[in-house]
This record gives structure tokens, sequence and C-alpha cells, in this order.
């Protein structure tokens, strides 16, 4: 079981091998997945409660502003795990918030090269799983939010 790891590691494709790796024949993950372009962010959500705001408002200002608001919680004693002071310069790999900006399509189809076979795809929002969204990939990635699969290793 993972729940929202995926998009915080700096090789998701690594991970998925070693997950891989350790499961036996057979045996199944259930993986979800919180895609950067869906409506959350990748958790953004939690600090930033609009919908779609890394694509509404630009990077630096996001950046911004959850850093005013992550020094305001660590004065109350909370998000105890990031280092006094953080500043969050960026969103993407290497940063100090770490999200990979992989889509869904990017994702399955590395799951699908290791070995696993995606025996169930269950989208937040089943808005973009309807057809002609499918069919628009840049709308898909936006429209489905975030996704749980569950994996079998072949």
């Amino acid at each position: 079981f993972s729940n929202s790891v995926l998009e915080h590691v700096r090789n998701p494709k690594k991970a998925l091998q070693e997950i891989y790796r350790v499961i036996k024949p057979g045996g199944k993950l259930l993986l979800a997945v919180d895609y950067f372009h869906g409506p959350g962010g990748n958790h953004l959500y939690d600090y930033v409660h609009f919908p779609w705001a890394t694509t509404l408002v630009c990077e630096n200002s996001l950046c911004r502003y959850w850093s005013e608001k992550l020094k305001k919680d660590q004065e109350n004693g909370k998000m105890g795990f990031y280092a006094s002071g953080t500043k969050i310069k960026n969103l993407g790999e290497g940063s100090e918030i770490q999200l990979n900006k992989w889509n869904s399509d990017q994702a399955e189809q590395a799951m699908i090269d290791i070995g696993w076979t995606i025996a169930k795809r269950v989208p937040s929002l089943y808005i973009g799983m309807l057809p002609i969204f499918r069919s628009i990939k840049r709308l898909k990635f936006y429209l489905q939010g975030a996704v749980t699969y569950q994996l079998i290793k072949s």
C-alpha cells in the first residue's frame, strides 16, 4: 500500500521498480498518486484552497505563499518535519517539497515497462474518464485528479 508517496520521490520509476522487486509474484500493490496537474496540485490544496492552483497561479507566487503559510504553521508547532525557516523555492524535483510533475500516462507506461499489470484504475474525478476528455490529453490530466491503482506483479 502506498498513498500519495510516488509524487514526492525524485525518481518515481526507480521507486516502482524497487516495490516490484520486493513483492512476491502475484502480489498486489494499492497505489494512490496525486498528480501535479490535477485539481489538488499534489497536496497544495491544503494551503491553496482552490482547484488547479498549479495551472492558474505562477509557481513563484505559489512558493512564496506556501512558504509564508509554512512559517505560520511552524510558529504554531506544526510541520516540524521541515527545517525551521524553510523557504519553498520551486515545486519540482530537488526542492524542499519535492513534487515531480509526472502525468498519469507517464506513470502508467513506467508501471507497464517494469512489469506491473494495472488491474484497476480509479480516478478521484470521474469526469476525466469520459471518452471526450480522455481523447484530449492535456484536459484529461487536469480532470482526472488523483488516481488509485491496483497493480499486480506479473
